[in-house]
């Protein structure tokens, strides 16, 4: 019987224990979203992007010139595939590019008096962007990882299209891709317009982008919202003057030459980004089918 009253005890003993542990197991805080080790929440997103492209088209038989490039937009869609701290990402870009060159030359007028002779030329045209982007993520770099820098590297594929949507002087225009030579020479003002035809199949570019940015990870209820932010230089790769059928290169654009026509930018992104969550199914999912 005392042996009875020991065994009893100490089940009753263990059993206490156990109910102990268990409460204090459950009493613990569900992991919520800011203790996720995912840096996006999920191991899939998408979003939307929009940028600022300035782009210059740099030719290399031109000397003692200003380019003052042109600042175009660029907006699009991307999808992401996050894993301990790096991604790979698809975009997709539609963007207005282009480029602005200018120089000036003195004159003399009379034995004392000098004057200048400007001349500018301008290029405006709209493509299609498609890029891969693969990203690696300074975890640990602040607090709670609230905010998240990277550095990204993907290569770049440019489409040109054969309008060009803009705002120029303060108005939106659309039509042809366009040209505009303006020339000052002493009282003389000129400027002439005319429209190019960009295709894809002889001006298409290659590039490589690269660059920073910062990744803020806000939690929400039910899932979160991702904004990223950065800056980068897409250096064009392919010799855009290659075409010399017609004495020039494809584009059409400043002087005839058998040298190389390069097309680079630099620009600025801000992009929001939704996580996918997997959908969770109860056990009476799988036992209805």
């Amino acid at each position: 019987m005392k042996n009875t009253s020991i065994i009893t005890t100490g089940f009753l003993l263990l059993a206490m224990s156990f109910c102990i542990t268990a409460q204090a197991q459950f009493n613990k805080p569900l992991k919520s979203q800011k203790q996720n080790a995912n840096l996006a929440f999920s191991d899939y997103t998408i979003g939307l992007t929009v940028g600022c492209p300035w782009s210059v088209m740099t030719k290399s038989d031109l000397s003692n010139v200003k380019y003052s490039g042109n600042i175009g937009y660029s907006a699009g869609l991307l999808v992401e595939r996050y894993f301990s701290r790096l991604s790979l990402a698809l975009e997709g870009l539609f963007s207005q590019k282009g480029t602005k060159v200018s120089y000036e030359m003195p004159y003399q007028i009379s034995l004392t008096d000098d004057g200048v002779f400007a001349r500018e030329s301008v290029l405006g045209y709209n493509l299609i962007s498609v890029r891969m982007p693969v990203s690696y993520y300074l975890k640990g770099a602040f607090k709670d990882d609230k905010v998240i820098p990277y550095f990204f590297i993907a290569p770049q594929i440019d489409l040109p299209l054969p309008f060009n949507a803009a705002f120029r002087d303060g108005k939106f225009t659309y039509g042809p891709v366009v040209t505009t030579t303006i020339t000052d020479y002493g009282s003389f003002h000129d400027e002439v317009s005319h429209s190019a035809t960009m295709d894809w199949k002889k001006s298409w570019n290659a590039g490589i982008l690269a660059g920073a940015g910062l990744m803020a990870r806000i939690p929400t209820e039910m899932s979160a919202i991702i904004l990223k932010f950065n800056v980068a230089l897409n250096y064009g790769l392919l010799n855009l003057a290659w075409e010399k059928n017609d004495g020039g290169s494809p584009l059409g654009i400043f002087l005839p030459g058998d040298l190389s026509i390069r097309s680079h930018d630099v620009e600025a992104n801000l992009s929001v980004v939704f996580p996918i969550k997997r959908q969770l199914k109860d056990a009476c999912y799988y036992l209805q089918r």
